[in-house]
């Protein structure tokens, strides 16, 4: 008796000075073999925060174990019902566990926190997000691994059907996500069709626009060049005219000749009397 005392104030010191959540539970767990056995449910090795991170995102139910070293139902409790068999395969198979000794920080924290009356602790935990957790079931004091057992028996059938239903409706969730995000790109791939459709026709017109201006300036251009030459032409004409001598009035000394224009001109025939020095 006076050897377990004394390993068990040293586990008691040694844990209360640790005060990285990680390191004291790994140290609970190492101690927790050598004074027990290694034969018990599975301990996440890291803190609190971390057990009911990992128990949220695999969707399990956390078993929280707060161990009183020095309480008188301690021992028993650890050697013949947390550390048979059948209890470690159950817990191992239906849950996450994490154990915390109540002398170090977070085990003594939650210890106060749940307003532990008794122990051996057990508390069954539903983690709900990454730090939010519903208290499902506690036991406190002795119980045996069959007691416990057959009253979580239970609560995991009714969380195994609730993540089910869960999962399906996040699977739901996902499927109109995607069917929302696909109809999204098919909106958007269409309204990117329209705009470039609306684009080219667009272009269209202005290119349909740019060669009507062309033409109607080369029409333009065409009709000034063709008006120009038409008035260069009279005023050749003109000047021609002016220039021609008047004809003679007498017939004497005179000789009249008929030109024969081409039939589209204004007069197809002229004649006119010339002088005979002309």
């Amino acid at each position: 008796f006076v050897m377990m005392s004394s390993s068990l104030w040293n586990w008691l010191f040694s844990s209360f000075s640790s005060m990285n959540p990680e390191t004291a539970t790994r140290d609970f767990i190492s101690e927790f073999d050598m004074f027990y056995s290694s034969n018990h449910p599975r301990f996440i090795g890291g803190s609190y925060q971390a057990a009911v991170l990992d128990a949220h995102t695999n969707s399990k139910l956390l078993m929280v174990y707060l161990h009183s070293p020095f309480h008188q139902d301690t021992d028993r409790f650890c050697n013949d019902e947390f550390c048979s068999n059948s209890f470690t395969e159950y817990i191992d198979r239906n849950f996450l566990c994490w154990g915390s000794n109540i002398y170090n920080m977070e085990g003594y924290g939650l210890s106060v926190q749940l307003n532990v009356t008794s122990f051996p602790f057990i508390g069954i935990f539903q983690c709900t997000g990454n730090r939010s957790v519903r208290l499902l079931d506690r036991f406190e004091g002795y119980h045996t691994s069959e007691q416990i057992i057959d009253k979580l028996q239970h609560m995991v059938t009714i969380h195994t059907a609730m993540i089910r239903e869960e999962q399906e409706i996040d699977l739901r969730r996902q499927e109109e996500i995607a069917l929302r995000k696909k109809q999204d790109e098919e909106y958007l791939e269409a309204m990117e069709l329209d705009r470039q459709a609306m684009l080219k026709q667009e272009e269209e017109m202005r290119e349909k626009e740019r060669l009507e201006l062309e033409r109607q300036q080369k029409e333009e251009l065409d009709n000034a060049i063709e008006l120009s030459k038409t008035l260069d032409y009279q005023a050749n004409i003109q000047r021609k005219r002016e220039n021609l001598p008047n004809e003679p009035t007498s017939s004497t000394d005179c000789a009249t000749i008929r030109f024969q224009l081409p039939q589209n001109s204004v007069s197809s025939k002229i004649s006119r009397k010339f002088h005979k020095q002309d």
